[in-house]
């Protein structure tokens, strides 16, 4: 995320095409790692959690992490602050 605000706060200031590559860079970087990590939450994680967390419980947890953001999340956002990343990707010529 480090990197991540050093290229926006660039590409902010100086909105070059350079910049703008740069943070389209390790968006993409961020995107394939988080792409990953939520395979192997699907594959590891949300198996046992269907088989011990009711249905009633999970849409309580996702209206709870939703709590407070701007626009609804969609479920496998909730909490990650990715809608914003998708509007910085754009922007950026990213997505």
């Amino acid at each position: 995320m480090h990197r991540i605000n050093e290229r926006l706060g660039a590409w902010i200031n100086g909105a070059s095409d350079a910049d703008g590559e740069a943070l389209a860079v390790v968006l993409q970087h961020l995107a394939v790692g988080l792409y990953e990590h939520m395979g192997l939450e699907e594959k590891l994680a949300l198996p046992p959690c269907e088989r011990h967390i009711f249905a009633s419980e999970w849409e309580a947890m996702v209206a709870s992490g939703a709590a407070g953001t701007r626009a609804p999340p969609r479920s496998s956002e909730v909490g990650l602050g990715l809608p914003s990343v998708g509007v910085i990707a754009a922007a950026a010529g990213a997505a």
